[in-house]
């Protein structure tokens, strides 16, 4: 858990936020997740962001860029 609050910390350092990348709540979004993943998912909730014109990410973002790789890595599975 540690590892992950780093590679947040690290990868959201220049990102303006509405919430505390130590938060259990946070990094708990990303339990299960590879680095990878997760820098994926950082990548895909700040292009949002960017797009929808928000000042701020915070966790709807984040939560729609995992259900996305969720999605992503379902068909992976399935080979598609």
């Amino acid at each position: 858990m540690e590892q992950l609050r780093r590679l947040l910390a690290c990868k959201l350092r220049v990102v303006r936020r509405d919430f505390e990348v130590d938060n259990n709540e946070v990094a708990n979004l990303f339990k299960g997740m590879s680095h990878s993943d997760v820098e994926r998912v950082l990548r895909r909730a700040t292009k949002e962001m960017v797009l929808a014109g928000v000042e701020f990410l915070n966790e709807r973002q984040l939560k729609s860029a995992i259900r996305r790789e969720d999605a992503r890595r379902a068909r992976m599975k399935r080979g598609e």
